[in-house]
């Protein structure tokens, strides 16, 4: 129960490894506020969490790119739960084809998904994690964004780009005893 008390808030939430994220924050106590564009999938996330703990979970609908959803998911979060303490920055999607065969509409939907929407996740986190007295941003890069691959021109450069973006805001968000870290997982089956 190492998250008793706080409020977690995770994107990309319906399957793979934002339910999981949602699974184990919620076991250590956490109330979860499940965010994705997958409504059923992300509801089933939270009723699974509130049959084991009623009240401790929330959907939230939520697409990474829209400013306006940001806005509004926060506010349920913090109507329902207070401010948030743990934002992760989960969602993303990949899009596979060597570079001169990527299209621009796939390299810049994979950027604004992945990369954008952490901006903005960051962005409009950070002023519910203030209210809260500070706590913890969990940005989720890729082993490809440490080494790159071919094929993955437009998630290698997204996942690069969280890479300097955490660093940033790490710097930034300090002060305010706002931790902000990259997770670089390897392949995972989702």
């Amino acid at each position: 129960m190492l998250l008793a008390g706080k409020t977690a808030f995770i994107t990309g939430a319906a399957r793979g490894i934002g339910a999981a994220s949602a699974r184990l924050l919620a076991r250590e106590g956490a109330r979860v506020v499940a965010a994705d564009r997958r409504e059923d999938e992300a509801k089933a996330v939270v009723a699974e969490r509130n049959a084991a703990r009623p009240g401790a979970a929330l959907f939230a609908s939520l697409d990474v790119n829209d400013e306006t959803e940001w806005q509004a998911a926060i506010a349920a979060a913090e109507a329902a739960f207070g401010p948030i303490h743990v934002l992760v920055n989960n969602a993303g999607i990949i899009r596979v084809a060597p570079i001169e065969q990527m299209t621009l509409e796939n390299f810049r939907k994979v950027m604004d998904t992945n990369l954008v929407g952490t901006f903005l996740g960051i962005k409009y986190g950070a002023e519910s994690l203030k209210r809260a007295g500070g706590g913890s941003i969990v940005n989720f890069s890729s082993v490809q964004g440490m080494e790159g691959r071919q094929g993955f021109t437009a998630y290698a450069a997204s996942k690069f780009g969280i890479r300097g973006l955490t660093k940033s805001a790490a710097i930034e968000l300090g002060p305010h005893n706002i931790r902000v870290n990259a997770v670089v997982p390897g392949p995972t089956k989702t």
